[in-house]
């Protein structure tokens, strides 16, 4: 649906996925109603009759709470952006046509034995992704848009500069990331460009309308917020953790429990506070990277860093490299012994002929003595 109504409505909002999920949830309600938003307010009318209505419809009672308030409350913003400002009795009443907020889905935050075991058979990629996500707390939606050179590799630990045009909170905020996170990171940086250049060839030589990949795309990660939940979800069938929720048919570790494992954990041993602002959520940020500076919030994240980390004793990449390492030790001692077991092979072979030869001179000798007697 085009609308100029809703084109200026939505440039109100700096977050790129409020934009998205407002217009979903303003424009669903114009369908139902089967009017024009360009024209809809031309004339004065009971505005609550339509709205009540479309509340009571079989498809908005069929979301969940949590999905439904938030469809409301899109609709109500639209609604007062057009100077049409309902009372405050009659917006409870919208709301109580769904009881609860929360979400209908009963997720669950996975163990650390549980995330071992996903990310032991993931890519350099999906290590490097999920970890990244894992120990900085940030949103999807986030970190499928930083960019390469918003990572900070030079501080301890490793920071990376969230652009306020990419927060839900429209906040420029810092994250932090563990050191075991970041050697995948660099690893994945090493190969981030190969990876680029392949998808964008086996994109082009597929037909249809699909989204083109540019080999130009300076995002950390480049690639939609949609694939980091579909990565996951094929990590998870593939140790048998693919379990959904029997009431919504949604799976119940999905990308955001990477988020949840974080707060959970650092919860456990930081200031709530602390954890709260590392998160970037609204109602603690106010004032809060006035209380505490960029160094102070680095050296509460490095105290706790460890309570983080999936893998049991030091980073996997060292342990990585020092396997390679010895493996190419071995190989070298392997070599040496070929090498002396060859010479002492030759030096068996040259005393056998020398045998040999022996042996021919003595018969010789020996004949001639018997043929005399």
């Amino acid at each position: 649906m085009k609308s100029k109504r809703i084109d200026r409505f939505l440039m109100e909002f700096a977050s790129k996925s409020t934009r998205r999920n407002y217009k979903w949830g303003v424009v669903n309600f114009f369908e139902f109603v089967d009017k024009n938003p360009d024209t809809y307010f031309n004339k004065k009318k009971d505005y609550g009759i339509d709205i009540l209505q479309y509340l009571q419809s079989d498809k908005m009672q069929a979301y969940a709470p949590k999905t439904f308030h938030n469809i409301l409350d899109s609709i109500l913003s639209f609604f007062e952006y057009q100077d049409v400002v309902f009372a405050k009795k009659e917006k409870q009443r919208f709301h109580r046509f769904k009881k609860g907020k929360r979400a209908i889905t009963k997720d669950k935050i996975p163990s650390k034995n549980e995330l071992r075991l996903i990310l032991s058979n993931a890519s350099l990629k999906s290590k490097a992704l999920y970890l990244t996500m894992l120990s900085s707390g940030m949103r999807r939606g986030e970190i499928t848009q930083i960019a390469v050179n918003d990572v900070d590799f030079d501080s301890k630990p490793t920071r990376i500069y969230i652009s306020e045009k990419f927060t839900k909170t429209g906040e420029e905020r810092i994250a932090f990331v563990s050191d075991e996170a970041t050697e995948y990171l660099k690893e994945w940086i090493k190969q981030r460009d190969k990876y680029l250049k392949q998808t964008a060839k086996r994109i082009d030589n597929q037909e249809g309308p699909i989204n083109k990949k540019s080999v130009d795309d300076n995002r950390l990660f480049p690639f939609d917020s949609c694939q980091v939940q579909s990565m996951l979800v094929r990590l998870l069938k593939a140790v048998d953790m693919d379990s959904r929720d029997k009431r919504t048919n949604r799976h119940i570790y999905h990308s955001h429990c990477f988020r949840k494992y974080f707060s959970t954990k650092l919860k456990s041993e930081m200031p709530e506070v602390i954890v709260e602002t590392l998160l970037g959520h609204t109602g603690y940020l106010e004032g809060a990277y006035e209380r505490f500076t960029e160094e102070e919030l680095a050296e509460h994240y490095t105290k706790h860093m460890s309570i983080l980390q999936i893998f049991d004793s030091g980073a996997p990449m060292e342990r990585v490299e020092k396997l390679e390492q010895n493996g190419k030790h071995k190989d070298s001692e392997i070599g040496e012994l070929r090498d002396k077991t060859k010479s002492q092979d030759e030096l068996i072979q040259a005393l056998m002929k020398r045998l040999d030869s022996a042996e021919k001179h003595w018969v010789r000798q020996i004949k001639p003595k018997k043929e005399k007697d």
